[in-house]
């Protein structure tokens, strides 16, 4: 795949350049229109199941907040978080 950075005066990524059929190729595994023209991400059974069970567990009331799921997710993963 060709790839071409953008980067900040600093160096850092901040835009990716693709050839199109390339983005193409991508949108059409990602995505698939529905009959309102919209997008919709395509999940498979096991995403379409955690889902499931998530919001089943929130309807009986055993959910965590955003809050802490973020919390914990930047103290196990600081590496994906910038200060």
């Amino acid at each position: 795949m060709k790839v071409q950075y953008i980067s900040d005066s600093k160096g850092n990524p901040t835009d990716v350049i693709i050839p199109i059929d390339q983005w193409n190729a991508i949108k059409n595994r990602l995505f698939e229109d529905d009959r309102d023209d919209k997008r919709i991400y395509n999940l498979s059974k096991a995403q379409e199941q955690a889902i499931n069970v998530a919001l089943q567990q929130l309807e009986e009331g055993k959910g965590i907040s955003h809050e802490k799921v973020m919390k914990e997710t930047r103290q196990r993963f600081p590496e994906y978080f910038k200060s």
